[in-house]
């Protein structure tokens, strides 16, 4: 077994939905967490959830997200992706969730993490005022204090 106390994850939108999937696989598996920390931007947790309102379409539309979700699930119709904003959760390492609150999937990161602190887990809930989804790509004041907590959590 490696050590790794120095071992880290991140991902962004759908990015972050996969990024805890490995973790909770992996812990299941292991039987602990192998990564130290974990960093998450504006995650899709909650896939199937109806689309926040406040989403103002700099990079995403409700048309856009609605093809990635057909074409990241199998099966659309069934619901086959896992929302995680309600899945049973193992102890796993301290995580940071950022967010905008302009984000289609505002909503679901609440609910992502409101169950990550209710299943006994660590982390920090980072949100921006006015950002939208993927706000890290925009050049301006946000992405880069966002881009530094990131760091700076790590």
């Amino acid at each position: 077994w490696a050590k790794t106390d120095k071992l880290v994850i991140t991902g962004d939108s759908a990015g972050a939905h996969l990024a805890l999937c490995t973790m909770i696989t992996l812990t299941n598996k292991l039987g602990k967490c192998p990564f130290s920390k974990a960093s998450l931007f504006f995650g899709v947790y909650a896939p199937h959830q109806p689309f926040d309102e406040r989403e103002k379409y700099v990079l995403l539309t409700k048309k856009m997200m609605t093809r990635f979700q057909k074409a990241y699930s199998t099966d659309y119709s069934k619901k086959t992706m896992v929302d995680l904003s309600y899945t049973s959760l193992p102890l796993m390492c301290p995580t940071q969730f950022i967010v905008g609150t302009n984000d289609l999937m505002y909503r679901g990161n609440l609910d992502m993490y409101a169950n990550w602190r209710s299943s006994k887990n660590t982390g920090d809930l980072l949100i921006f005022k006015g950002q939208p989804h993927a706000f890290t790509t925009i050049p301006h004041t946000a992405a880069t204090q966002a881009k530094l907590c990131r760091i700076k959590y790590l």
